[in-house]
């Protein structure tokens, strides 16, 4: 009978341990330079699409949700159209990571951005609008408007 036991063990496929999906996967709008890019594909277990990569350079806004929602991927942005309320509903789209900062300059933005996804509140920007600015990052889920998150405290 041990015998029954091994021949179905070794019938089962070994996992891999290798093949880990990623922690979270953003499409980026055409406004995201390649250095934070490369950032964000430098923290473990994330990675980044870009609209030119698929072909879709200079699209409107309402076609990238489109592709983000085809995706099953939050979208990563400067641009505030992607917070609008009408066309950007909630629960519509995956998700967004709108920064909102005094400069787009990755000098500011790299770091703040690695301190947010490397901090336990990354998971918000799976179907809400994250709003990430210097020090804070402001939530608007299905809930509404969420407590404000002092991410640079943690």
């Amino acid at each position: 009978m041990s015998g029954d036991k091994r021949k179905k063990r070794n019938g089962q496929r070994p996992k891999s341990h290798n093949a880990r999906k990623p922690r979270l996967e953003f499409l980026c709008d055409n406004n995201m330079t390649t250095r934070l890019r490369s950032e964000v594909n430098s923290i473990p277990g994330y990675n980044t699409q870009n609209l030119r990569d698929r072909g879709l350079a200079d699209v409107a806004d309402l076609r990238v949700k489109v592709e983000a929602v085809r995706l099953n991927t939050p979208i990563l942005t400067f641009d505030s159209d992607f917070t609008d309320p009408v066309n950007f509903q909630i629960c519509t789209h995956p998700g967004v990571l709108y920064i909102n900062m005094s400069s787009q300059n990755p000098s500011l933005v790299a770091p703040r951005l690695r301190r947010f996804l490397q901090s336990r509140y990354y998971s918000k920007c799976k179907h809400a609008i994250v709003e990430l600015r210097e020090d804070v990052a402001i939530v608007t889920s299905r809930k509404g408007l969420e407590p404000v998150i002092h991410y640079m405290d943690t």
